[in-house]
């Protein structure tokens, strides 16, 4: 169930003003808007390490344009779904993230998650 408004946590709040912010000022192909907020939300669960893994550098930056935020800031690196992403069971076994994040070791990108 979805809180009432009243009930709204902080982060709550941020989020759907963020959300909200963002499809007021947005013009353009209204599916890359909601990609953008599809890993707004991925960011709040997976950590913001997640969204590297699963996109490309030049996807994170228009979503983050779109948005008005920068994943880096707005989230922990890793969240509490992170233990479920398969790239990331690989990119945690390499020292440099970056590496893994470019596509620079084999099977450390993709959007793929467990249970």
């Amino acid at each position: 169930m979805l809180p009432v408004m009243g009930d709204l946590s902080k982060d709550d709040k941020w989020m759907l003003d963020t959300v909200n912010r963002a499809m007021k000022d947005y013009t353009g192909d209204a599916t890359k808007l909601e990609r953008a907020i599809g890993a707004l939300f991925m960011a709040r669960y997976m950590g913001w390490k997640w969204i590297y893994l699963a996109h490309s550098r030049a996807t994170v930056r228009s979503y983050e344009g779109f948005l008005g935020i920068t994943f880096k800031d707005e989230f922990p690196a890793e969240g509490e779904g992170m233990r479920r992403s398969v790239a990331w069971k690989v990119a945690s076994t390499v020292k440099d993230f970056w590496q893994a994040a470019r596509g620079q070791v084999p099977e450390a990108r993709g959007p793929n998650i467990t249970k």
